[in-house]
């Protein structure tokens, strides 16, 4: 029998020993412990990144949103320059921030001195008030028509609801006041709700041709708690 040729078999069949193998198990947990090390950070940046680039668009969202009130401020179907408001005061002081008053741009220094209505949540921040009109009404005012009651109309007009607080005007006038709806051939004036009216009558006989009703509206950007979901103490644009 050849013992050199059998210790040599005997020794390439050998396994690892015990302190091989500890030390292969401890390298082993390194190299993993730092893949997934690698692993958590890189899903940290991936999770910033998303919340960066949410926080972006909506920021931009908001802006786009703010940029287009403020481009439309002041937009009246007819052009008009001057435009008398009919709606009643909240406060009694008429410089509740929906009237008119010929500034349809508003600023304010501290969102929570705003004049009625008053603004829910709203912080001490900035804040800009805007006022325009929506898209117009069809059919048009029927010219020549007593309108001290309201705009007189042959049918009644689309997008005009009960409640409403609408602009009628041609080109030589425009009245800002609340319709009750449209009844006896004519957007009526509001005689209840809020605001209501200042009075019960337009300043006016009649409109002339090209005469038109659009929806009033005043929108408010200002600071706010965020809405669910959103870190505690977040602030967001409203």
């Amino acid at each position: 029998m050849n013992t050199a040729n059998n210790s040599s078999t005997l020794r390439s069949q050998l396994g690892f020993s015990l302190i091989e193998l500890m030390i292969s198990l401890v390298l082993g947990l390194v190299l993993i412990g730092g893949v997934i090390s690698v692993f958590l950070s890189n899903q940290q940046t991936y999770r910033t990144n998303q919340a960066l680039s949410q926080l972006q668009d909506n920021a931009r969202t908001a802006f786009e949103m703010m940029a287009r009130d403020i481009r439309q401020a002041g937009s009246s179907p007819c052009g008009n320059a001057s435009v008398t408001n009919s709606l009643a005061s909240l406060n009694g002081a008429n410089n509740d921030t929906y009237i008119w008053a010929n500034n349809p741009i508003q600023g304010f220094d501290n969102a929570t001195t705003l004049a009625d209505p008053a603004l829910p949540g709203a912080v001490n921040q900035s804040a800009i008030v805007t006022q325009g009109v929506g898209p117009i009404s069809t059919p048009n005012i029927t010219p020549a028509t007593n309108c001290g009651t309201g705009a007189p109309f042959a049918s009644a007009p689309t997008g005009i609801n009960p409640g409403d607080l609408i602009l009628a005007c041609d080109v030589s006038q425009a009245y800002i006041y609340q319709t009750s709806g449209f009844s006896g051939g004519a957007l009526k004036l509001a005689t209840t709700g809020q605001p209501g009216n200042s009075s019960a009558n337009l300043a006016c006989t009649s409109f002339g041709l090209s005469a038109y009703v659009a929806p009033y509206q005043a929108d408010y950007w200002y600071i706010a708690p965020a809405g669910a979901g959103a870190p505690a103490g977040a602030l967001s644009p409203v």
